[in-house]
Formats: C-alpha cells, structure tokens, sequence
C-alpha cells in the first residue's frame, strides 16, 4: 500500500476482526483486479481492512464500484482515499 499515490485512491469492500473470515472471504468472492488487505486499529481492537484496486480519481472508484459483481456491490464498496488507509495502516505499526 505504501507504494501506491497517497492521492489515488481504493475500494474499501470488506473489514473483519478475523484473518481467519478474511480468508474465507477471499475464497467465496472471486475479483479481476488486486485485493489488499491492511491491519489496522479501531480503538483497542484489531481489524483487518479488505480493498480492492486502485484509482487516479474518486470518480474512478465510484464508477468501478457500480461495475463490482452484484454480491461484492450489496456490501456496499466505497471509495477510500490512500492518504487514509496509510494513516490507519500507521496506527497499527506505531
């Protein structure tokens, strides 16, 4: 993630407390472009954060999620700015 434009952004699908349902997750769903996940911290507790893709612009990630299959888009995809997820990714690693 840490190579990616802070100013792009990606598709949040997805956010668990388990690697464990991570992983189920990603064997139910199947996707055409790469998937990362990132842990972060949400007060005291430990989320693993599932996104998808990467785009130049916010409206690229919204377009992209309109074009999700129909499962992906009933979990409700949004678009997440790269300066955020490396705010939250420092959070886990300080």
């Amino acid at each position: 993630m840490n190579a990616l434009a802070s100013n792009s952004y990606t598709l949040q699908i997805a956010a668990m407390t388990k690697l464990e349902d991570v992983q189920l997750f990603l064997n139910q769903h199947s996707f055409e472009k790469p998937v990362r996940i990132y842990p972060t911290l949400r007060g005291e507790e430990k989320w693993y954060i599932v996104t998808y893709d990467n785009y130049a612009t916010i409206q690229q990630a919204r377009d992209a999620a309109e074009k999700l299959p129909t499962e992906l888009q009933s979990l409700g995809p949004w678009p997440k700015a790269l300066s955020q997820v490396k705010r939250e990714i420092a959070r886990w690693t300080e």
